[in-house]
């Protein structure tokens, strides 16, 4: 075995970049964005022959190695535009509709360069005093990948030098500039947060749903509802929930949509998550107290609300107030809701 002298960091010692390279890597375990807003792929501001990167940092894994046990850290401190300079010639204008990866690179001169899209022998740094200056992080276009690419690791053949994709554009054939619908956002937050909270109640009152107005959701059932801290840090909040044990009265027609609400701590709607359909048809007799919804889905946390405490509860409407009082709960009835608050990208 041999050791490094230095390790990092230490004060006056000479510390290898391969050791601070191998710290990046302990911090991380996958490349992506540091902060979710980071490097957002975007059209120009005037639709056009190429995109814009916003600013911000990410993570690559030292892909010359088979086993990966380095990472650079890379940073864009104003907004990059890409250009035919960067391998952008060509996307648009095409006679089919084609994909492509719009990708953050790397090339580090003391690894091989073969097979490297834009560093080889007859551009890399010629000496020290050059080296200080050199342009070791480009954006580059990987062109004419499948349409399902969502990661470079898909690539039949992957790149062998560090390479992260920012996002895939889908250019159709003939279009003459890139707009934000042919945009796939493929970034991911390394070391993202994520906190989870669960609600689980009984009944107390019993609870008829009637509505004032149909397709108006009310608080339902009414002790549902409870108060959350919302993350600074949480850009989208998965929701699951149930109602489960509530009843139908009669053997007639109910068409009842649910979903799990956010709200202000003053009350304000702010979000929900998509609805779940209870329906049933009086030919079916759907009579009993045995019913129950399931309800889900992702909720994108408005920036407003981001560090203040909100509500949650389920909620429901009816597609026809001729259905009032068809629904309600008992004591036997329970209402329960998961939230699981994550950092993703933006």
């Amino acid at each position: 075995m041999t050791l490094t002298a230095a390790p990092w960091a230490l004060d006056g010692a000479r510390t290898p970049a391969s050791v601070a390279r191998l710290g990046a890597r302990a911090a991380v375990k996958q490349s992506g964005i540091i902060n979710p807003g980071d490097m957002k792929v975007l059209p120009l501001s005037t639709p056009g022959d190429g995109v814009r990167i916003s600013s911000g940092g990410a993570v690559l894994e030292n892909r010359y190695e088979l086993d990966v046990n380095q990472a650079y850290v890379v940073e864009a401190i104003s907004e990059e535009i890409l250009d035919a300079d960067a391998n952008f010639s060509g996307i648009t204008g095409q006679g089919t509709t084609k994909s492509h990866l719009i990708c953050v690179t790397v090339g580090d001169p003391n690894y091989s360069m073969s097979g490297h899209p834009w560093l080889n022998t007859g551009n890399a740094p010629a000496d020290a005093t050059e080296a200080l200056d050199y342009q070791y992080v480009r954006a580059w276009v990987i062109k004419n990948v499948p349409s399902t690419t969502v990661r470079v690791e898909d690539l039949t053949s992957p790149p062998t030098f560090p390479c992260y994709a920012l996002a895939r554009i889908d250019v159709p054939n003939g279009s003459g500039s890139i707009t934000s619908g042919m945009i796939v956002d493929l970034r991911e937050v390394v070391n993202a947060r994520s906190k989870t909270y669960q609600n689980n109640v009984g009944v107390s009152t019993p609870d008829t749903l009637s509505v004032g107005t149909a397709f108006v959701y009310e608080t339902w059932p009414d002790n549902s509802e409870f108060s959350v801290y919302v993350p600074k840090w949480a850009t989208k909040v998965y929701c699951t929930g149930y109602i489960n044990g509530f009843t139908q009265g009669s053997d007639l027609d109910v068409d009842s949509p649910m979903r799990i609400e956010m709200r202000t701590s003053g009350g304000v709607f702010v979000a929900a998550c998509q609805q779940s359909v209870y329906h049933t048809e009086a030919a079916y007799l759907p009579k009993g107290t045995d019913k129950v919804v399931l309800l889900s889905g992702p909720i994108s946390g408005p920036l407003a609300n981001r560090g203040t405490t909100c509500k949650f509860s389920t909620a429901a409407s009816l597609s026809s107030t001729a259905q009032n009082n068809r629904l309600g709960t008992t004591t036997r009835t329970s209402t329960g809701i998961t939230l699981r608050f994550v950092e993703e990208a933006v």
